[in-house]
């Protein structure tokens, strides 16, 4: 089963492998939507979700410092056994610098012939003197540069634990920023939810808002409308308004009367004649 389904996969992998080689267009604008469909999943995870994954990423990196600490425990005592055997090596070559100054003063003197080196020691002839002085010297010779190499070399390793130490610091002080920061990006994003969930509250989210704007759009189209047609009529060759009729009075006036009703017809021509 696990062989036919590597199988299948290199299967896979060369059949890809092959449309990049021979439609590289296709191929570009195929990863082009799979990076868009992964952008799109990406951002269709609710903000609060993305922000407890990251808490958790955080939390995890606790975990790792582990491994740090000891490392860091490891390198500390290691430094601390080579400090150790550096300032015992350092110890014998002192006294083996002391014994052989002392060699070398009373061998300097040739009338002496009991050499005293040491106080704890019993005094040497001058060729048991000479024989100790040739056996320190070349031990010496050997350690000198031994003991320096290694002095070199606990100084690095001190400055080496230093490092990580500070590193060590530096993890955690990054790791506290991160966790205070994704608390505040927490708060802001629920003082954003609950100022969205008041503003649909101001609003009834019944859907008042949208017809009393739709009304204003309406009464605006009618102003829009009464004012181009008044311009039309000023302007264009739109319909025009009647001119107000002149009242009339008087004599018009009972003119007008006999014109429509037709009564006093006779008299009215009587006066005239």
């Amino acid at each position: 089963m696990l062989k036919k389904l590597v199988i299948a996969g290199l299967a896979i992998a060369v059949g890809l492998g092959l449309v990049a080689v021979a439609f590289p267009t296709a191929w570009d604008a195929f990863c082009h939507w799979c990076d868009q469909q992964r952008q799109n999943a990406d951002k269709s995870v609710p903000l609060q979700t993305r922000i407890d994954v990251l808490k958790k990423k955080v939390k995890d990196l606790e975990k790792q410092d582990a491994d740090m600490y000891d490392k860091v425990a490891k390198e500390a005592v290691e430094v601390d056994n080579l400090e150790a055997r550096v300032a015992a090596d350092a110890k014998v070559l002192k006294e083996k610098e002391a014994e052989a100054t002392a060699l070398r003063d009373g061998l300097g003197d040739e009338a002496i012939t009991q050499v005293k080196y040491a106080k704890d020691k019993d005094p040497l002839s001058r060729d048991d003197a000479e024989t100790r002085l040739r056996g320190a010297l070349k031990y010496l010779k050997g350690k000198k540069p031994e003991v320096a190499s290694e002095q070199k070399l606990l100084e690095e390793r001190k400055a080496a634990l230093a490092a990580l130490k500070e590193e060590l610091s530096s993890l955690k002080t990054r790791r506290n920023e991160m966790e205070t920061e994704l608390e505040q990006m927490e708060s802001e994003l629920r003082l954003a939810q609950m100022q969205e969930a008041n503003s649909k509250v101001a609003s009834g989210d019944s859907g008042y808002s949208k017809v009393h704007s739709e009304m204003e759009d309406l009464k605006n189209d009618i102003k829009v409308l009464k004012k181009r047609q008044e311009l039309a009529e000023e302007f264009g060759d739109g319909p025009r308004r009647p001119a107000p009729e002149k009242k009339a009075t008087g004599k018009d006036l009972l003119k007008q009367a006999d014109e429509v009703l037709g009564s006093g017809g006779d008299k009215a021509v009587a006066d005239d004649k």
